[in-house]
């Protein structure tokens, strides 16, 4: 721990008795925001997915796994299966999360500057949350 002296009691030196049993009593500041004074007010889901297209320096195992949010990509197009793998990822996270007020934005398959910008305007419209 790099702040060890936060970690360190100076009053409670060892006066080389073996016998004390007193413990001495630790605080630690955290200088970050406390979480329960913020709120989640959005999320973005961001899959890169690449139906159809295997990594060029990965051996695929045969056989493989392939079912992506319980849905076979491979038995419908490849545009509709994205979109229900990112259906059924913010059903999933929304049932997790339990908040009605939360604002979900998807970005399957998006290009650099596309997750840039949805970071920007989520993070414009958060204002002071997260």
């Amino acid at each position: 721990l790099h702040h060890h002296s936060l970690l360190h009691n100076p009053q409670q030196q060892h006066n080389g008795s073996s016998h004390s049993h007193h413990h001495p009593q630790y605080i630690v500041t955290p200088t970050w925001r406390l979480k329960e004074r913020m709120k989640t007010v959005g999320v973005c889901l961001v899959l890169a997915l690449n139906i159809g297209t295997d990594p060029p320096d990965l051996d695929k195992p045969n056989p493989c796994a392939k079912l992506q949010c319980w849905i076979d990509p491979t038995s419908i197009s490849r545009a509709k299966a994205k979109e229900r793998i990112g259906e059924r990822l913010e059903q999933q996270y929304a049932k997790w999360q339990q908040r009605s007020k939360l604002k979900y934005r998807r970005a399957l398959d998006p290009t650099v500057d596309m997750v840039k910008e949805l970071c920007f305007r989520m993070r414009e419209s958060a204002k002071g949350e997260r």
